[in-house]
Order: C-alpha cells, then structure tokens, then sequence
C-alpha cells in the first residue's frame, strides 16, 4: 500500500464526513464555505482517527478487488499505483459520502456531532458508582491507545460531577475525623488505585519490564526512563516510548489492568476493608506516599496500593515477553 496515497484518502474521508459550511449568528450574514475550527477539536481528532483508520483498512480491502486499473509493468511505480488507487479511492468516497447522507438524514450535521451524542451524553449521565468508573476508564484508555490525551479529554468532562462529591468528603473528613458515611469518591478511586503511575496503571508494567526483559532489550531500557517519573504518575515515557499507542499487543492489559484494579478497590473499599479517600492533595507526590496522605494517613490504601501492584505485574508481564518476542522478530525481519 503507497502511504502517501493512504494518508491523503484519511485526510478526504474525514473532510467528506464534516460539513463545509459555517452559520453566523447574525442572521443577515451570509452562510460560506470552509471548515468550523471546532471540527479540529478533541472530538474532531477522535472522530478524525475513526475515520482514518475505517478507510485506509476499506481501502486495503477494496485494493484486493479485481476492480482495479493495472498499467503495464514497464510505467514508473508511481503512475502505477496512482492508477491503482483510483478506484478504490473513489469506492472509499463514495462510501463515506453516503454515510454523511444517512447521518444527515437521521438528524445529525456530523459524524462529531453523532459521537458527541452517543458518547459524551451517556458519559453525564452514568452517575458516581463502579459503572460509571468502568465507562470513564474505557474511555480514557480507549482513548489514550489512539495516541490523544484520555485523561484531559474524559477529565474535563467527569470532573465537574465527580469533584463535588469528593469534596464533601473532605469537609466531612476535616469536620468529624471519622471515617464513617464517608462515600467512595470516583475520581480519587480512579486516580489513586485504577491508574497507579498514571494512565494503564503503568507502574506495574515498568516493574513488569525490569524483571522480564532481557538486558539491552528496548523495554528494559524504557522501563529504565520511565520508572522516576512513573513514581510521580508521569508516564508518557512508557505509553510513547514502548509504546502503547496502537500497540496490538499491549492493547489487552491496557484496558484489562485498570479495570481489575478498580473493580478490587471499589469493592474492598465497599466492605469497609480499605478506608476511603478523604484528603485534598496536588497529586504530584509520589504514589505510595499520595494514596497514605488521601486516605487520611491511614495504612490501608497503601497496602492496597502495593497489592495491586504486584498484581499488575503479572498481569502485564506475559504481554511483555508476548512484546519482546515481537520486537525481535521485527528486527531480524
């Protein structure tokens, strides 16, 4: 498949997806042809990469058809594939063009607009308990594979329901120093146990690398730069670096990891075996010692901390070897 030819049939297919026209509130203004600058807002990236993806694999599909134009070996390699592309190219189109039509037909100026409504409202509406913690990590992970910040995106969102509730913990907490009628507070679940080192619960996939792979492997050296900054929760180093993004491979325990991690907590803090969270902090401690301070200097969340650790290790280190495996095979290739 020619790249160039690939990527510039992503690009249409997304702006055939879009409407071309911008509405001024002024009434007397006229309506003109061009792109609204919310198109390339973090839902148009999201839909942008959908839609990408879904044509360069219709393109490669339909490349496979005997619906093709083939020039004779003897022409340069470009002209050829320029003729091969045509038809297919022009199929992909096509099918993206009705797909704009149908949206319209059903209501919606834009696939955005459909992704907006299907994704983002229920977001809102899914409420404070194990549900919506589950949505929100989907989302975020989801998200995160597909290269775009899952935390800012789905944050930003959830933030303005979920923090008012921790709040009220806190004042509670502040007033009473008692632990009791304290609710779980998701966003503090989620931060402090779903995502231990950041985005994917990371922290157990670095220490997962140091043990499993082979020195002078590539994970054992990002594992090297990742593993102080993923004592802080930063851990783009491992998500760009390893990397996560539209890793097949690390796809599973990259959604698998947090969701287990936040199922246990949720359900051991539930039955009173872990005190809740119930301190405000700036999040920039490292993370052992943040999840002792949120849980009131209580001993509690920190084992379940570790613990949780140690079985993200495990959980992550087949898919390290399974990663490590491939990379070999990829460089002897």
């Amino acid at each position: 498949m020619n790249i160039i030819i690939a990527t510039l049939l992503a690009f249409s297919a997304y702006f055939v997806m879009v409407p071309n026209n911008v509405n001024f509130a002024d009434p007397k203004a006229k309506v003109i042809e061009g792109f609204a600058s919310s198109l390339f807002s973090y839902e148009g990236m999201f839909t942008g990469l959908i839609v990408g993806m879904l044509a360069v694999a219709l393109f490669a599909a339909f490349s496979r058809s005997k619906f093709t134009i083939k020039m004779p070996g003897s022409v340069p390699q470009n002209v050829f594939d320029s003729f091969f592309a045509l038809i297919p190219m022009a199929e992909v189109l096509l099918l993206f063009g009705l797909a704009r039509i149908g949206l319209q037909a059903m209501g919606y100026a834009s696939l955005i607009q459909l992704i907006a409504t299907v994704v983002i409202k229920p977001l809102l509406t899914v409420g404070t308990g194990l549900p919506a913690i589950i949505v929100v990590i989907l989302l975020e992970q989801i998200l995160w594979f597909l290269g775009l910040h899952g935390f800012n995106i789905v944050w930003g969102i959830v933030s303005a329901f979920w923090l008012p509730l921790f709040l009220q913990n806190v004042a509670k907490f502040a007033e009473t120093k008692s632990f009791a009628d304290i609710s779980i507070a998701p966003n503090t679940m989620t931060n402090v146990y779903a995502m231990i080192g950041g985005s994917g619960a990371t922290f157990g996939l670095i220490i997962a690398m140091l043990i499993f792979a082979k020195k002078g492997e590539k994970e054992r050296e990002v594992a090297k730069l990742a593993l102080v900054p993923g004592c802080f929760g930063i851990n783009e180093p491992v998500i760009f670096g390893l990397p996560i993004v539209l890793n097949p491979i690390m796809f599973i325990p990259w959604i698998v990891v947090p969701l287990f991690n936040a199922i246990v907590a949720y359900v051991v803090t539930s039955i009173g075996w872990v005190v809740p969270l119930v301190v405000l902090n700036s999040g920039n401690e490292p993370i052992f010692f943040s999840t002792w301070i949120l849980g009131g200097l209580h001993m509690s969340p920190v084992i379940l901390a570790l613990v949780l650790v140690i079985f993200d290790v495990f959980l992550y280190a087949p898919f390290v070897i399974m990663n490590q495996r491939n990379e070999r095979q990829m460089a002897a290739a």
